[in-house]
């Protein structure tokens, strides 16, 4: 999501990898969600199962999980933007530099702690089982396999090493 080619540095990383290698990706999910805190995380865009899927359709991978995460927040957080948008208000500009982040006090970090800790243990089972993650989230989650196959690095593919510190998400 901070990577403007997002497709080009997925293939271009697919390409120097061994078959076997796994892909851990994480990217935010549901264009609907669009706020002031992805303006200010610096996103380009917000994907469905659908468009994250199209990144490695044509490319010799096996999916191994694809699923939503921060699933138990989903809800929260869409009517929170849903409210806030129609009021006009960008949630999170007054801190943070737009980011609708913080940590939260103990007691209620604890509760989401415990919620984070479930739903990675059945995202965990999930792998390698199509359909037993979670529909929607805040987030999605996908696991791919780079499987044997020539994996051409097109001329207007950019290399590994010319990406810029923002684009590999190295904000320091």
């Amino acid at each position: 999501e901070h990577v403007e080619a997002a497709d080009t540095l997925l293939r271009s990383l697919l390409a120097v990898a061994k078959p076997g290698a796994l892909f851990f990706i994480t990217v935010p999910a549901d264009p609907g969600l669009w706020s002031a805190h992805d303006d200010a995380a610096g996103h380009w865009r917000r994907y469905t199962t659908e468009s994250l899927r199209q990144l490695w359709a044509s490319l010799p991978v096996r999916e191994r999980l694809l699923s939503g995460y921060n699933a138990r927040l989903y809800w929260p957080v869409r009517i929170l933007r849903g409210v806030t948008a129609r009021l006009g208000r960008r949630y999170g500009s007054a801190h943070a530099d737009g980011l609708d982040l913080r940590i939260p006090r103990k007691p209620f970090n604890g509760i989401l702690t415990g919620l984070f800790t479930d739903e990675s243990v059945r995202l965990t089972s999930a792998l390698g089982t199509p359909h037993a993650g979670y529909s929607r989230g805040v987030s999605l989650l996908a696991v791919i396999e780079r499987l044997p196959g020539p994996i051409e690095v097109r001329g207007e593919d950019v290399p590994i090493s010319a990406l810029t510190a923002r684009e590999l998400g190295d904000t320091h």
